[in-house]
């Protein structure tokens, strides 16, 4: 389920998801890389970063049509235009960048866990008493779930 809410808050958030790709963690710094890589590769969901097709472009005009970098695509784009969709349902880390875009643009935020041990997150709208809520067993996952609450009410206004 985590992924799939993380394409929802990718989406939420203006992000242009294209589906799925092979990508990897790169053993340097960490940070997920789209493409294969020594088997050590699974399917993650991606989004448009920056757009370089044009850069492909030229490059094939200057005969290097046959180098693999610029053979690999997905959805017309190639690799190196794509990203991974963060982890926003899993790192809280990332979640927590959400809880600072919340706290610029709605009246505030809390987060707190119930007498159940599940998590409780709170978006305030502005100028009221409403709030939307997100429950779940993680922290990141109950941030996440207030986040869209908050979110699909501003798109009904």
């Amino acid at each position: 389920m985590s992924r799939e809410l993380d394409v929802k808050m990718a989406e939420a958030l203006g992000l242009d998801v294209l589906g799925y790709e092979l990508a990897h963690p790169d053993p340097e710094c960490g940070d997920w890389c789209v493409g294969e890589w020594e088997g050590r590769d699974e399917q993650q969901p991606v989004y448009v970063r920056h757009c370089d097709c044009d850069i492909r472009n030229d490059l094939i005009l200057e005969g290097y049509e046959d180098d693999p970098w610029l053979a690999q695509s997905h959805e017309g784009h190639m690799l190196c235009c794509l990203d991974v969709v963060p982890f926003y349902s899993t790192d809280i880390a990332t979640a927590w960048g959400l809880v600072e875009w919340v706290k610029e643009r709605y009246a505030g935020f809390s987060l707190h866990t119930r007498p159940s041990g599940k998590w409780m997150a709170h978006v305030f709208a502005p100028g009221t008493i409403e709030a939307w809520d997100g429950e779940a067993d993680t922290a990141p996952e109950a941030i996440c779930l207030a986040f869209l609450a908050a979110k699909e009410a501003q798109c009904a206004t």
